[in-house]
């Protein structure tokens, strides 16, 4: 029996069993071991693609692809904002390119204007990939702002929290 199924025969979860099984030093399967059926693999992973419930039709896929390929704008806006954090001013360190105008909105506004595309299909998707590497709404600079990962967890956490170039914030003290 597979971890889950004993889990499910006393009413507890996957992990407590996993938990007892060490302490009490019994082996269990490895996870690509032979011995899983097909069906205790597929209840175990769950579904693939269209048939898992979160499916987007391919989208994040895309969206890899695309950012993959446009790496060189996030990198551009570093290196013109000398890798400085426009919020608080922090010099160096690790440095995001945050978009102004969310980069999964203006997919979606590239997608909807290309309603041919079809994302399940290959050679749509990799047209597609090619489509947004041309358009100037994902390779515009100003649509861009270096924060440090401090600031850009809190602009990504907090809906209030807004981004006052830190340059403002010095003219401000004086």
């Amino acid at each position: 029996m597979s971890t889950r199924e004993v889990a499910k025969q006393f009413g507890c979860s996957n992990k407590l069993i996993c938990k007892r099984l060490d302490i009490y030093g019994i082996p269990k399967r490895l996870r690509n071991d032979p011995s899983f059926t097909h069906d205790e693999r597929k209840v175990k992973y769950g579904s693939s693609k269209e048939n898992h419930p979160l499916w987007k039709g391919g989208v994040t896929t895309v969206t890899g692809l695309i950012r993959n390929r446009l790496s060189w704008v996030s990198k551009e806006r570093l290196i013109v904002d000398e890798f400085t954090c426009k919020s608080c001013g922090v010099k160096g360190g690790e440095m995001h390119a945050h978009h102004i105008r969310r980069f999964s909105d203006i997919i979606h506004d590239i997608l909807s204007e290309n309603k041919h595309i079809n994302l399940l299909d290959e050679q749509d998707r990799f047209s597609f990939v090619d489509i947004c590497e041309n358009d100037a709404r994902l390779t515009d600079l100003s649509n861009l702002i270096t924060l440090c990962e401090t600031c850009h967890d809190k602009q990504h956490i907090d809906e209030d929290f807004k981004v006052i170039p830190f340059e403002i914030v010095e003219k401000r003290r004086r």
